[in-house]
């Protein structure tokens, strides 16, 4: 292993015992000589993984104990191995394989387990795969060639748990779409052992009861709806659902949002609407959604719309990641709609939301996030200000974010204060223990110039491990106790490349 071997002996060794051969990143190895594998009659590992083979010999057909062979990463492979007569054969691996484009007959694999064609150039599937009774895992992510898969093939395979599809070309279609002849949607639900499932839908599935049976038991699940688009990843993408530039049924996405534990939506132009008929025509709150990203949406959240005094339709949501709303001018706008509370809120991630002004604006939904953690804003012009909560005589929070570790902050020209700290003299009296961050632990500042003041004092030096910005923002940065510029002044960190003066 991790040498540079460039060749193998054709003959002349004899090796009757071994039963592991691992060979992986000689990356110089281009051929296997016929004569080299007759040396090895009980072999069950063979690892040719990173190296530059083009072919298998035939003398493979003699391992005929074989049950694990890893061609992982073999890019130069072209001619699909002979491997039907290996019977014994549990695991192929042959990622990131891109150069090969068609599979062997699999027929005599009836012990196989584990397929892994993901990031190959497979341009369909060998009829002769719907007789591995025992296959448990089918993985063709990123098969960017893969757009023929006949019907009954995947349906065929009755063991099967795990089918990646993720980012494939092979888009599943509905019975009443598709061509004669191309596997189906409703195909899947045959395979009774099914639990972890990532596919491209062309369109939305029937409400009949079948579809739904078969995605309320998958434990695990990606489902791309629409044209593809780029994901966006989550710690919560277990059950992930993403609606690409499609006006979907709201009763499907009402239905599949009590499964998903993770939802995005991509350039969908009926925003504002889907969201008001969710609320309208919920039958309760989606408890285990817990992340939600929208993306390049030119809809117009109103005032008016939603229903402000709906219960909380996302409880348990932790993370929101808005990217390229281009009407957005709050945060807020999005909670009027669906009465959130952020009440279990981590994570804020907003992105090049041109009309942003506020990332929230306070009222009688949130008066603090009490657990919320990180917040990155980047690339909003128009943003002034990130908290806009008017205060109330009877009720000062301690801090609107007692528990924000993580503060970044990329591009925002007009950003001058996290809080607005003039206006009424209730406001200047309770601004600094309001706005506090006593837990921050990292903040990064760059290209937000007018940004000169933090809720910053002596004592975050406790809590602080970075602080990262421009030496021209540091130097102007204004902290309202006198020493506490010195005592953090450790914690900064500039830009790489960045030589200025540091006061």
């Amino acid at each position: 292993m991790y040498n540079l071997i460039r060749e193998l002996p054709d003959c002349g060794i004899c090796c009757p015992k071994t039963v592991s051969l691992l060979l992986q990143v000689n990356y110089l190895l281009s051929r296997i000589p016929d004569g080299f594998l007759q040396a090895f009659e009980s072999l069950k590992v063979l690892n040719l993984s990173e190296t530059s083979i083009r072919s298998l010999p035939q003398s493979i057909l003699q391992l005929g104990d074989l049950q694990v062979l890893l061609l992982t990463e073999c890019s130069a492979l072209e001619e699909s191995p002979e491997v039907g007569g290996l019977s014994k054969l549990q695991m192929l691996l042959l990622k990131g394989c891109y150069a090969l484009e068609e599979l062997p007959q699999l027929d005599g694999l009836s012990k196989l387990q584990v397929l892994d064609c993901s990031e190959t150039g497979l341009r369909k599937l060998p009829s002769g795969m719907k007789n591995l009774i025992n296959l448990r895992q089918l993985l063709l992510s990123r098969t960017d060639k893969l757009e023929n898969i006949q019907s009954g093939i995947i349906s065929g395979l009755s063991s099967l748990e795990v089918l990646d599809m993720a980012h494939s070309a092979y888009v599943w279609g509905l019975k009443r779409e598709v061509n004669d002849g191309q596997a189906t949607f409703e195909e899947l639900q045959n395979l009774a052992r099914l639990h972890s499932l990532s596919i491209r839908l062309e369109g939305s599935p029937s409400l009949q009861n079948e579809d739904l049976t078969l995605i309320g038991r998958l434990r695990i699940f990606e489902l791309h709806i629409g044209p593809e688009e780029s994901y966006f990843q989550s710690k919560h993408d277990e059950r992930k659902l993403i609606i690409s530039g499609l006006q979907l049924s709201i009763e499907w996405i009402g239905w599949l949002l009590t499964n998903a534990s993770s939802m995005e939506v991509n350039n969908f132009s009926g925003l504002n609407q889907m969201l008001e008929k969710l609320v309208i025509r919920s039958i309760g709150s989606y408890s285990g959604l817990k992340s939600l990203t929208i993306t390049k949406s030119s809809s117009s959240l109103s005032p008016g719309g939603g229903c402000a005094d709906h219960d909380d339709l996302l409880p348990n949501l932790e993370e929101l990641h808005l990217y390229e709303l281009t009407k957005l001018g709050s945060i807020s706008e999005l909670v009027g709609f669906l009465g959130l509370r952020f009440s279990r809120l981590k994570l804020i991630d907003v992105r090049r939301c041109d009309v942003l002004e506020y990332l929230l604006t306070g009222g009688d939904f949130i008066i603090s996030l009490p657990i919320l953690e990180t917040i990155h804003v980047s690339s909003c012009e128009s943003l002034v200000e990130l908290f806009n909560f008017p205060l109330q005589e009877n009720f000062v929070p301690e801090s609107v974010v007692p528990n924000l570790r993580t503060l970044k902050l990329r591009n925002l020209p007009r950003l001058k204060t996290l809080s607005r700290q003039d206006g009424s003299r209730l406001r200047s009296k309770f601004i600094s223990c309001v706005y506090h961050m006593k837990a921050i632990e990292q903040v990064e500042v760059i290209m937000c110039y007018n940004l000169r003041k933090l809720p910053l004092t002596i004592q975050n030096a406790n809590t602080m491990k970075e602080i990262r910005g421009q030496v021209e923002w540091w130097n102007r940065l204004e902290l309202e106790e006198h020493d506490t510029k010195s005592s953090l002044r450790r914690f900064f960190k500039k830009p790489k490349g960045q030589f200025d003066f540091l006061s």
